[in-house]
């Protein structure tokens, strides 16, 4: 669990166990996360003169809107920061838009007393001493002569302040997945904590805060709703199994869910151009949103199957969203129609139910039945066939 849980992270390695690697790795990396089509790289390395081809490979990057957030570095062997202004440290050195260099602070919001610093080439901190994080579950070279346990270890570092930062930039991007690159560099910078450790020493003069980002973004942000699940409920217009057959009337209770910014006034309508199906009840009103909030309609859709509808069956319905002022949003979803069957049995041993059992059926879908005390079990299965395989888990 980290700051953002609507993400997807890429690890790329081109460093050894001993934190040695070669620049040309690092180019190539960096040129694997372009062509896959990454949003961010965060990049908790450095070291080695100013190279060309890696300043290509991150020039490149920014092209394709990628951010790059660096680590400012550690400065030197004495553990006192350099001036990146006057001895750069790479990558974050490098004069690339896209990319964001990360000092470390302290918990008292002071720059640490080894990170680099640079009033235009360093542009924020973030903390980056006494960070709990992970490390590997097996003992390094580099950690046994380090003292270093397996598992967690508390370290201090830009390479600690760089993820702070990579995590900020992901969270704003899953608030708006459109927002341009620049955008995002730009939110974080403008919304630093102004600290007077940093005050000359990087471009912001500030230090990370994620929760000024996001409500800053939320203010520029119009409402945003899409469709979030729907459910099926055919006790009045069908057979009540829950699955929705030819010749039913069942309703559709259809959950909306908004994004960072409320919403007022919403309602929205259904309908379809599938054959089969014909939209008897197709609006349905939500009322007010919050940030990230759920909601179902105050009325469900109602929807008629026709009897002929062949199973399995899926059907595209087309959501219309709108709000109390000018927004309109669309999201498609489907709907699944089947024939129901019943499955059911007994599992017995030595003449007796046995209960607490476990039954698996596969065919064109699979599932699980448990026996009650009698050895018996039920369920209702939506397919179209009557070819089952049972399997059996239990103490039999």
């Amino acid at each position: 669990a980290g700051v953002d849980w609507n993400v997807s992270l890429v690890p790329l390695k081109f460093l050894s166990t001993d934190g040695g690697g070669a620049t040309s790795d690092a180019i190539e990396a960096i040129y694997y996360a372009t062509k896959i089509g990454v949003r961010l790289t965060s990049n908790s390395w450095g070291g080695g003169a100013l190279d060309t081809g890696l300043q290509d490979a991150i020039a490149d990057a920014a092209a394709h809107g990628i951010l790059f957030v660096a680590a400012a570095g550690n400065g030197g062997s004495d553990g006192v920061g350099d001036n990146n202004d006057t001895t750069p440290t790479y990558p974050g050195g490098y004069s690339c838009p896209n990319i964001i260099a990360v000092a470390a602070t302290d918990r008292g919001d002071k720059l640490a007393p080894f990170s680099n610093y640079g009033a235009n080439s360093v542009d924020l901190g973030a903390p980056g001493v006494n960070i709990y994080s992970t490390f590997p579950t097996y003992m390094t070279g580099a950690m046994m002569k380090s003292g270093a346990p397996t598992h967690y270890a508390i370290i201090s570092g830009t390479s600690m302040a760089t993820p702070h930062v990579a995590g900020a930039c992901a969270l704003l991007m899953s608030l708006s997945p459109t927002i341009p690159f620049m955008d995002v560099k730009a939110q974080l910078l403008d919304t630093a904590d102004r600290i007077p450790a940093l005050a000359g020493r990087c471009v912001s003069g500030g230090r990370l805060n994620l929760g000024h980002a996001v409500t800053n973004l939320a203010a520029r942000l119009a409402p945003c709703l899409q469709f979030a699940g729907v459910e099926a409920n055919d006790t009045t217009g069908g057979n009540g199994d829950g699955l929705i057959n030819p010749g039913e009337t069942v309703n559709l209770v259809v959950t909306l869910e908004s994004a960072i910014t409320p919403a007022v006034g919403v309602s929205a309508t259904v309908g379809t151009s599938d054959p089969y199906i014909s939209v008897t009840g197709a609006s349905a009103s939500y009322g007010d949103f919050g940030a990230f909030q759920e909601k179902v309609g105050a009325t469900p859709f109602s929807v008629q199957v026709t009897g002929d509808c062949p199973t399995p069956h899926t059907a595209t319905m087309n959501l219309t969203i709108h709000d109390s002022g000018t927004n309109v949003w669309t999201s498609p979803f489907t709907v699944s129609v089947y024939t129901s069957q019943h499955l059911s049995g007994t599992v017995r041993k030595d003449g007796a139910g046995f209960g607490g059992v476990n039954v698996y059926y596969t065919g064109p879908v699979s599932g699980c039945a448990t026996t009650d005390g009698s050895g018996n079990y039920s369920a209702i299965v939506s397919a179209g066939t009557t070819t089952w395989d049972l399997h059996f888990q239990g103490e039999l």
